[in-house]
């Protein structure tokens, strides 16, 4: 039988957390089970979390941005040699409500949202690509607690979504639905030798791996002219990274 935690004489502070995140990402797209692209790259992100105590759990809130590039050199879906350099910017923030089970598991339930911007430059007479995704994402999870630190798992459930898809010359903006998405997030907390000050620093592993299945076709128009239809591909996504968490 679950229990409540005991409640305390007094009320925690809250807690501060700045993380400072090196990812390697890759992204694919394809359709029928045939990859179209590949793209990978390395992005920079900044982080801010901060802990708010409850008298029955944790109120905890998150922001972060990254930016970066990712590559790709391959070809097209007819054998064409093709090649683009993507530039990517990801801005998230989540909530979610944090329930001690017991004094090393804590059960954790929220929302997730992320907001995705490309822009995917095409080299020689390659046209560009803009790109913009809105997701949210139901999260549930559980932390693990204990001297060495901590370890958390999530799974992350598509509420609702948006991509919005235009290539100037080509393609007047389309926008598709996309709710659908899943995914999972590991992530652990490790603090470094001898940090235990009331401000001390952390190591931050993570890997993500998030899915959004092929969206319906679309008609689409070039110049106010229909041009013929249009779908987003089934899209996968792996990040893995190391961070530097400063605590306080």
């Amino acid at each position: 039988m679950l229990a409540p935690p005991t409640l305390q004489a007094g009320t925690s502070p809250a807690r501060f957390e700045l993380i400072l995140l090196a990812e390697h990402q890759t992204l694919s797209e394809s359709s029928r089970g045939r990859t179209l692209v590949e793209e990978r790259g390395t992005i920079p992100s900044l982080a801010g979390h901060v802990r708010v105590p409850l008298p029955y759990g944790t109120l905890n809130l998150a922001l972060s941005g990254s930016s970066g590039e990712l590559d790709y050199d391959g070809q097209t879906q007819r054998g064409l040699p093709f090649a683009s350099t993507t530039r990517q910017r990801i801005l998230r923030h989540s909530v979610s409500y944090a329930y001690p089970w017991n004094s090393h598991l804590t059960v954790l339930a929220g929302w997730h949202e992320e907001k995705r911007e490309r822009r995917i430059s095409g080299r020689g007479a390659v046209l560009g690509l803009d790109e913009d995704y809105r997701h949210d994402y139901a999260t549930f999870g559980i932390r693990h607690d204990a001297t060495w630190g901590a370890i958390q798992a999530e799974v992350l459930l598509g509420l609702d979504g948006s991509q919005s898809v235009s290539s100037r010359g080509a393609i007047d903006t389309v926008t598709f639905p996309s709710g659908d998405g899943r995914g999972l997030h590991l992530r652990g907390q490790f603090p470094l030798s001898g940090s235990t000050q009331a401000v001390h620093l952390a190591w931050r592993p993570v890997l993500e791996y998030l899915h959004t299945p092929r969206s319906a076709s679309r008609p689409y128009s070039n110049g106010g002219l229909p041009a013929g239809t249009i779908n987003q591909p089934e899209t996968r996504r792996w990040s893995a990274g190391l961070g530097l968490v400063l605590i306080w």
